[in-house]
């Protein structure tokens, strides 16, 4: 039998294949656009697929496998609470817990531009730190982590209030605010533009009343800032952890990944997933505390403070200067230690301190002028109220 050539380039090309059925082109469309919809989620940044079939899946942990607490049910419902203490003894970084006890009040109310915690105790105050959903803030960003830490008599206490879904943040909160009634004053690490802000729009989508925003508040990093970002990279609570206070974190979540990590535990509901976060929150609310003693201690000691950056004492007495206060600052900036200290400090000042001492009076003294013990005169030794004059010239 034989084949024309118009047969043969038809076999060749597929034209004399029967024609598919209207189902089947249905079809076929249907798992071409599967395949389409499948590929474009794999491509979505931050996606954390299911795991796949042909594994087994870990065995989810409870909460209380990873964090010592328990779940606190009040009228507004439930959620979990993780409890901490550090002994007194403990060091955290270069200074030990008990030394909290010295914090200056004083100079707690200057780093804060607020007279009034200067009558307050340390022991009134409440350290704050949330996590969150996101950082863009507004009604629909959600503080699933609020960190909180005070000292008293027996070391630094932290508690981390956790709300395990949604539902659980009206029964979080009402905890929060009982807390915060038991305290006098407020310290956060950017809280006035973030955490206060943020906790007071959900009090009121929950119809609390919101006793944080009526606290005296020091915001830690804004002192940060002008006593220490002058000689650092960044004033990230993590830098000054490292460069200020001597502890280097091992192992700690980034911040970026914790929304998307609560997002996992509410898929599935391993405890796994939110330890990091857990342990992240704990050490921000101790460091805070830990910086607000050397701050103070700058503000106070001056040149005498422990592991005193001839720098940031010149910033110290800029800030004392700022606040009126020039004979504190006369105090603050004058220097009884020996020539190899006014040498670094000239170094830092007129280099690498970028302007530490840009503010202060003309006629003010800086560390390397100072005179040395044995070669002082009546001439250098200039009374602390001449301070006044100077700084008003």
């Amino acid at each position: 039998m034989k084949v024309s050539v118009t047969d043969r380039l038809k076999r060749l090309t597929g034209e004399n294949k029967p024609q598919a059925s209207a189902e089947d082109q249905k079809r076929a469309q249907l798992d071409d656009l599967r395949r389409r919809i499948e590929s474009i989620l794999e491509r979505r940044p931050g996606q954390t697929p299911p795991p796949p079939s042909s594994e087994p899946c870990r065995q989810p942990i409870e909460l209380m496998a990873v964090a010592h607490g328990e779940e606190i049910v009040n009228r507004f419902g439930k959620f979990f609470v993780a409890y901490d203490r550090v002994e007194q003894s403990v060091f955290y970084g270069r200074n030990r817990v008990r030394e909290l006890a010295a914090l200056n009040m004083d100079a707690a109310a200057v780093l804060a531009g607020d007279p009034r915690l200067a009558a307050l105790a340390h022991g009134d105050a409440l350290y704050l730190d949330t996590e969150t959903t996101g950082l863009a803030g507004g009604t629909g960003t959600l503080a699933f982590l609020v960190g909180v830490g005070w000292y008293d008599e027996t070391g630094f206490v932290t508690q981390r209030l956790f709300a395990r879904d949604f539902t659980e943040e009206p029964a979080m909160l009402a905890y929060l605010a009982e807390l915060a009634r038991a305290k006098k004053w407020l310290v956060t690490f950017n809280g006035k533009t973030f955490d206060v802000g943020l906790l007071a729009a959900r009090f009121t989508m929950n119809r609390l009343d919101d006793p944080l925003s009526a606290l005296p508040h020091l915001d830690l990093l804004h002192p940060a800032r002008r006593l220490l970002g002058h000689r650092l990279e960044n004033v990230r609570l993590v830098t000054l952890e490292e460069q200020t206070l001597g502890l280097r974190r091992e192992g700690d979540i980034p911040g970026s990944e914790i929304p998307q990590r609560y997002f996992d535990w509410l898929r599935y509901r391993d405890a796994r997933l939110v330890a990091d976060i857990l342990e992240h929150n704990r050490l921000d609310v101790i460091s805070m505390a830990m910086l607000a003693l050397h701050m103070t201690r700058l503000l106070a000691e001056g040149v005498q403070a422990q592991d005193a950056e001839p720098a940031d004492v010149l910033a110290a007495a800029r800030l004392h200067v700022e606040r009126g206060d020039a004979e504190r600052a006369w105090h603050t900036s004058t220097l009884r230690h020996g020539p190899r200290w006014r040498r670094s400090a000239h170094a830092r000042d007129r280099g690498g301190g970028r302007g530490a001492s840009r503010g202060l009076p003309a006629g003010w003294p800086r560390p390397w002028a100072a005179p040395h013990p044995r070669r002082t005169c009546a001439r250098c030794r200039r009374p602390p109220p001449r301070a006044a004059a100077v700084a008003h010239a």
